[in-house]
């Protein structure tokens, strides 16, 4: 064989192994699960007297939290767990930055979910509903928008 074809064969079986030394190593990764949107919270704690909003921005695993009375929040993803609960998938979502930790739990694409916010030691609990999405709502296989269930 000529030098030419066995840098075409070279190239090829190069272009191969990367591509599966690829999918090999993500293969197990996972996007972060979709908050983006607007939020009203509903306070759970006498501390947090009145209902606030929250708008959440998101970029990956990065997000930026907007409170309604003036709080902003840099965070990363730092834990996200999608796990079987009682009758449908749980979520649980592990905020933290800047020494504030947010936790978002709640159904699996869900509209309403227990959130969290934990800064300096003081911790404030709200129930997050989630009012307006900044990206629209998963398609299924057929296409078709998800509708929203019942007990979300």
């Amino acid at each position: 064989m000529r030098r030419e074809y066995w840098v075409y064969i070279f190239m090829a079986v190069a272009l191969i192994a990367g591509l599966w030394a690829i999918l090999a190593v993500g293969g197990d990764l996972t996007a972060p699960a979709d908050l983006a949107g607007r939020w009203e919270l509903i306070p759970l704690d006498e501390r947090t007297a009145t209902p606030a909003e929250m708008i959440v921005e998101q970029s990956g695993r990065y997000f930026q939290l907007s409170l309604g009375t003036g709080e902003f929040y840099r965070l990363e993803l730092l834990q996200q767990q999608r796990f079987e609960g009682n009758e449908e998938r749980e979520l649980l979502m592990k905020l933290a930055g800047g020494g504030t930790v947010a936790e978002f739990h709640g159904p699996y694409r869900g509209k309403i979910y227990g959130f969290e916010l934990t800064r300096n030691g003081q911790s404030r609990r709200w129930t997050a509903l989630w009012v307006e999405r900044t990206y629209r709502r998963p398609r299924d296989s057929s296409g078709i928008a998800a509708a929203p269930s019942d007990a979300s």
